[in-house]
């Protein structure tokens, strides 16, 4: 060997042991670099650690977690990992591999059939673990690994590269065969196995669950009657691979039954404390208004028909027949549109989107796979959202939180901003007129506007956000303050002439209905006229046992008026009978509707960068949390200690290269180094 090459050779030994020291210092186990900060979050994400594949449960139950700053999904698997104790490797000096967690498991592995005849007919051999206490990449069999799924889909990046969003979910699942096929990833596009079992959502039962865990009062809900029965159902069927997504809904709706908090909001939705007044006609002035509606909708009644079938829907007036007729036809109109434009309706207009997406909410129907398509997606794009200004921002909050749909991420090669829902809300409070409302341009206040605003806002209202509340209230005030005196309405105003119309007086009540605010409060009755006066001085009977609406005093009967009021009349119906509010579509098990294509099969990214499918989606929960500071003096310590140690290897090895410089310069033999 040339004394270059021996040289070079004894550097690498030196490199060597410098990492080897260093990655021997730092530690990976409980309590390592994970503190919880004095600041406020940035968010929570939901964390899942599961061993399905092993019979074995969960390693630890659901929990919020939150993040700070810039942190990416490793820093929240850690803290999650360190409230309870639980020790883990990460052995890849590249980036955060998730090699190893140690489970301590209580009861012996039972692995289902399933995989055990998988690896079977494969021509494998089925092994145990390596360390009985720890659960490893290569236990059970050579495929096996921990796999990182991100809100029902595989993760496509590593977990030291994926950006957390509020309400995320984090699982964490091991698979021992087909590199994810046992926990259902279809990996045959690139000759790999395909999925053993049928992909299912399970976010929404993985939050419920992880709400009540995280609840300050989980005690007091698990010990509401069914309770407790709910709840374990839940985690049963959770650690049930074969689970059907019939059983994970209904264990869901199970769940919400006993009032466990929507996590998929930052707190409760907004619920009325007792029934408020509402007019004695009301029943009777809906009906005949639903009548009249449902007589308009054609036998093709397709898309631009939303907010009819919407405000049906939301009343329990629409048919089966209707709705499966609807939904058809929506799929017939739109398909082309929603292949060429990967999800949207109108690129430039996503209004389209939040419409179509309220009404599929509305309708039972999870809008991020309707006939293949994931019209949920596009609302990622918070540059084209907010160049349709307030109005844009107001409709894409509605419909993200109308069905609890996690915020959409954009693709990864977009230059556009990422929206959050925290974006939307932010821009809503800084677009507030001085006058204390909203407008789509210039500086007065339109009514409608200001109410659709206070209808976006009206689940973050009294939730602990002063600035929300505030906003709020200061909006409340501005509506009033142009309450028209005489007639108790609301209009548009144009060049300093205000003309009443019905849609304002209806956008209106849909707010105060969402905000908890009874129609003739005092704040908004003027002249002893309420809003729900104003609005029914444009009615018409064009038939028996039938009200229509005109759009200004005295016309004809107009269908975007009578829509309107008749969506401010289920508004106010549902308030008096306590249920969720106008477009909180929580009460409703969401589902896909035919698609051609599993849009949402998770792709295997086992072995490289880690990542795969597992359950998740949402929003936030309430401010609660169990995490506690777990050792930072002693990480603080090892570190510097690693540090100093690194230093000193650092200037051996300077020294040893001058060395190796001169011997080699005068011709020395290797021993002289």
């Amino acid at each position: 060997m040339g004394q270059q090459a021996k040289s070079t050779a004894r550097l690498i030994i030196v490199w060597f042991a410098i990492i080897a020291l260093m990655m021997g210092l730092v530690p990976t186990a409980a309590g390592a670099a994970t503190p919880i900060k004095d600041e406020t979050p940035a968010g929570y994400m939901y964390v899942s650690v599961e061993r399905f594949t092993t019979g074995q449960g969960f390693v630890f139950d659901p929990v919020k977690v939150p993040y700070y700053g810039d942190e990416k999904a490793d820093a929240v698997l850690d803290r999650a990992c360190d409230t309870v104790g639980v020790e883990r490797r990460t052995d890849a000096p590249w980036g955060y591999y998730l090699s190893a967690i140690r489970d301590n498991p209580t009861t012996a592995a039972h692995i289902p059939r399933f995989i055990t005849d998988a690896i079977a007919n494969a021509g494998g051999v089925l092994a145990g673990r390596a360390e009985a206490d720890w659960l490893a990449s290569g236990d059970y069999y050579s495929d096996s690994g921990w796999n990182v799924g991100i809100n029902d889909s595989a993760a496509t990046a590593g977990l030291s590269d994926i950006v957390p969003h509020d309400g995320d979910v984090l699982c964490v699942q091991f698979s021992i065969f087909g590199y994810g096929s046992d926990i259902g990833i279809d990996n045959s596009s690139w000759g790999g196995s395909p999925a053993l079992i049928a992909h299912t959502n399970r976010s929404d039962l993985i939050r419920a669950v992880a709400t009540v865990n995280s609840a300050e009062n989980r005690d007091e809900l698990l010990a509401v009657d069914g309770g407790q029965v709910a709840y374990e159902n839940a985690l049963s069927l959770l650690e049930n691979l074969e689970s059907s997504q019939t059983e994970i809904d209904a264990a869901y709706a199970a769940l919400r039954a006993i009032k466990v908090p929507d996590p998929t909001r930052p707190s409760d939705p907004t619920t009325q404390t007792s029934p408020p007044v509402v007019p004695d006609n009301l029943k009777k002035v809906l009906a005949k208004t639903a009548a009249y509606q449902a007589s308009q909708l054609p036998a093709d009644a397709g898309y631009g028909y939303e907010w009819t079938v919407l405000a049906l829907a939301r009343a329990g007036l629409l048919s089966e027949a209707n709705k499966d007729a609807y939904l058809a036809q929506l799929k017939a109109d739109t398909a082309s549109i929603l292949s060429e434009n990967k999800g949207a309706l109108n690129p430039r207009r996503l209004t389209e989107n939040a419409r179509v997406i309220l009404t599929l909410t509305a309708l039972g129907v999870d809008a991020r796979n309707f006939a293949g398509s994931d019209l949920v997606a596009p609302l990622s794009d918070f540059d084209t959202i907010t160049a349709q200004g307030v109005n844009g921002v107001a409709y894409a909050l509605l419909a993200l939180d109308s069905g609890a749909y996690s915020d959409p991420r954009l693709p990864t090669d977009s230059a556009s901003t990422q929206t959050t829902r925290k974006a939307l809300i932010d821009y809503l409070l800084a677009t507030q007129q001085n006058a204390g409302g909203w407008a789509l341009a210039g500086a007065g206040i339109d009514a409608d506007v200001t109410a659709l605003v206070l209808q976006a806002l009206a689940p973050y209202y009294k939730k602990g956000d002063v600035e929300v509340e505030a906003t709020v209230e200061t909006g409340l005030a501005a509506l009033s303050a142009v309450q028209d005196a005489e007639t108790g309405g609301f209009g548009t105003t144009y060049e300093g002439v205000t003309t009443l119309s019905p849609e304002s007086n209806a956008q209106v009540l849909i707010a105060l209905s969402a905000l908890g605010i009874s129609y003739d409060d005092p704040q908004f009755t003027k002249n002893s006229k309420t809003i729900y006066d104003a609005l029914l001085s444009f009615a018409l009977e064009p038939a028996a046992g039938q009200l229509a609406f005109s759009h200004v005093a005295g016309g004809s009967t107009n269908a975007m008026a009578t829509e309107q009021a008749l969506l401010a009349f289920v508004a106010l119906s549902r308030a008096a009978q306590g249920q969720t509010t106008l477009y909180d579509m929580s009460d409703l098990t969401l589902a896909p509707v035919s698609p051609k294509n599993e849009t949402n099969k998770p792709v295997n990214t086992n072995r490289k960068k880690q990542g795969t499918n597992t359950p998740s989606n949402v929003d936030t929960m309430a401010e609660t949390s169990t995490l506690t500071d777990t050792g930072d003096a002693v990480n603080v310590t090892v570190a510097c200690a690693t540090l100093c140690v690194a230093i000193v290897l650092i200037l051996i090895l300077v020294a040893v290269r001058r060395r190796v410089t001169t011997s080699e310069a005068k011709g020395l033999p290797d021993h002289e180094c």
